[in-house]
């Protein structure tokens, strides 16, 4: 909020506010934190470190983020691996930020945040069961931790074979022409 405060205080042109987008901005980097807040909570189940804990979890957010930008790194992927780009391009944190910023929630980067979520938090669950509980009850936790990361990536893909979105930008910015839909239509 006082970010925006300067900008509305030291900003040149007499333009408008795109609230929709501003608001749809913030609650996605909450949303974007709040899912990758998961796999460091895992990191400190695994060790009895903190220290440990810390460099495991930035190493996991830094091979989450490194994941997403393989096909900027390598150009030539996009042509010699076209669906492998493809993927990388679905699960690329900087892509669902930016089109977070621009005002455009895409079930692709709902599907994606929340499986992050839900997946870092199993396995932190079943992390901090190890050693306190029996090992089946353990056992049944790890299959479940599997079960829900193939769930999310099932529903990933999902959501990447079949785009759908919300435009909630006030401009619609990120929303087809009624004439360029008319002439796809065709």
């Amino acid at each position: 909020a006082a970010y925006l405060g300067l900008v509305a205080l030291y900003r040149a042109d007499a333009g408008g506010w795109d609230l929709p987008a501003i608001a749809v901005g913030y609650a996605g980097a909450i949303a974007l934190g709040a899912a990758l807040l998961a796999e460091p909570i895992a990191a400190s189940a695994a060790t009895s470190s903190p220290l440990a804990a810390g460099a495991l979890g930035f190493a996991w957010l830094i091979a989450l983020f490194l994941v997403g930008e393989l096909g900027a790194l390598w150009p030539d992927l996009a042509t010699d691996h076209a669906t492998l780009a493809r993927v990388l391009d679905a699960v690329s944190l900087r892509a669902i930020a930016a089109d977070l910023a621009r005002g455009h929630v895409a079930l692709r980067a709902l599907a994606v945040l929340a499986g992050l979520a839900v997946v870092g938090l199993s396995l932190a669950v079943t992390l901090a069961c190890a050693g306190r509980r029996h090992r089946r009850e353990l056992a049944i936790r790890a299959l479940g931790t599997l079960a829900l990361a193939a769930i999310a990536v099932l529903g990933s893909v999902l959501a990447a074979r079949h785009p759908a979105g919300l435009d909630l930008s006030a401009a619609g910015r990120s929303t087809l022409a009624a004439e360029t839909r008319a002439t796809l239509a065709e």
